[in-house]
């Protein structure tokens, strides 16, 4: 049976709107093209009204002088070509039953537009039979480059205001939707793997409770019975690897929302100073240069040990990421209605292909031991339940910076 393959969201109206803007622009340029097409056609026929003019009155003088002077080449050239420079006639032929009589004046050259006019003479124009003229349309030719080019640029002006406007906010509606669709996905997600994290982490909790406990109270007697030091070391190592056990169903909790939320108006530059104020020296040993700049903001209504959590896990990661030392700059302004604060390192960034992937649960890059990949998660479960976003921008080899954006005054519990 053949895979059912799903439409990715958003692609019809994606489909859609570049149909829609093919079709505008094609419009813009038929509408801008076409009273230049009208006006060469006009063009052409007021040029070859006025060659049949031109060649009509030839025939009548032609007929005049040949019926007054007989078919006398000398003078029939003289008051043809007089009448060429007149009626701005570039090429005449007068057509004689013997070719060897025919006449040709000027030169019929290569010409855009077709404008060679024939009239048939009347058996008083004798020898000659037929009349052809071709008059001078460099002139005709000036005219309709000229609206040709004008409208042609009216129409790429027209087609450009077409696309960089409304398809561009289309373009731009489409983006933002595909934006909230993707975090209403990435939330859902998150909610439906929290529900179940909770219910397992309370059941793992309680006997895991117990197993520290008692291993604990194991280390204690030991040290006091002088037993083994391989036994002391196994029972460290239980303990030890329990508390981590225990450390990441916090985390799990906190992830599920099943820990307290009490807000209260707070002081969101006092949280970030206190958070800072006991990492300071941890990341000073590191080499790691705190660069704060804190603007004066209203407060807001939000739990600040929570909030002082994702703090901490972005501090802690952004250290992380500098290994060797480097620059953490810690900002925070007001935009609009919102609170920002922005945590920037300068590190080596994070790869494009992983951005969308660093806030779900045990997602880590850090070496085995060195991450439960819950920091982030938490976080972002935080702040979501506060009410406000987390963002990241980054480029490899630029460092990355989180955004944290939080409704000034305002929280849901």
């Amino acid at each position: 049976m053949a895979p059912h393959i799903t439409t990715p969201p958003f692609h019809d109206l994606e489909q859609q709107a570049r149909r829609l803007q093919r079709f505008f622009v094609a419009l813009v340029v038929i509408v801008a093209l076409l009273p230049a097409v009208v006006f060469v056609f006009l063009e052409i026929g007021h040029h070859r009204n006025h060659s049949r003019q031109a060649a009509g009155r030839l025939a009548e003088s032609l007929i005049g002088h040949v019926g007054r002077s007989g078919p006398n080449r000398v003078t029939i050239s003289e008051m043809v070509q007089a009448e060429m420079g007149a009626n701005d006639i570039v090429f005449l032929r007068l057509v004689a039953a013997d070719a060897g009589h025919s006449l040709s004046f000027g030169a019929p050259g290569q010409r855009v537009f077709p404008t060679q006019i024939s009239v048939s003479l009347p058996p008083a124009a004798a020898p000659f039979l037929e009349l052809q003229v071709q008059g001078d349309d460099r002139d005709l030719l000036r005219r309709v480059s000229r609206v040709f080019v004008i409208h042609l640029l009216v129409a790429s002006a027209l087609a450009l205001i077409v696309y960089r406007l409304p398809m561009r906010a289309l373009r731009l509606a489409l983006d933002e939707g595909k934006r909230t669709y993707e975090e209403l996905l990435h939330a859902d997600k998150l909610s439906a793997i929290g529900e179940v994290y909770a219910g397992l982490t309370h059941e793992i909790n309680n006997p895991l409770g117990v197993i520290l406990s008692r291993v604990r109270l194991l280390r204690g007697t030991a040290a006091e019975r002088g037993l083994p030091a391989d036994l002391a070391e196994d029972l460290e190592m239980i303990d030890r690897h329990g508390s981590r056990i225990a450390e990441i169903i916090r985390g799990l909790l906190a992830f599920a929302r099943k820990t307290t939320f009490e807000l209260t108006e707070t002081d969101l530059n006092r949280v970030v100073a206190d958070t800072i104020s006991f990492l300071e020296t941890p990341f000073a040993k590191q080499g790691v240069r705190l660069n704060i700049l804190l603007e004066s903001i209203p407060p807001l209504r939000a739990s600040p040990d929570h909030l002082q959590q994702v703090l901490v896990n972005l501090f802690n990661n952004a250290r992380d990421a500098m290994p060797n030392g480097g620059t953490l700059t810690i900002r925070t302004r007001l935009n609009d209605r919102d609170l920002v604060v922005e945590v920037q390192d300068t590190g080596p960034g994070i790869a494009p292909e992983i951005q969308g992937r660093i806030f779900d649960p045990f997602f880590t890059t850090k070496p085995v031991g060195h991450g439960t990949g819950m920091g982030l998660a938490v976080s972002y479960g935080i702040v979501r339940a506060h009410g406000g976003d987390i963002e990241v921008e980054s480029s490899p080899g630029q460092g990355a910076l989180f955004r944290v954006r939080l409704a000034a005054g305002g929280g849901r519990p």
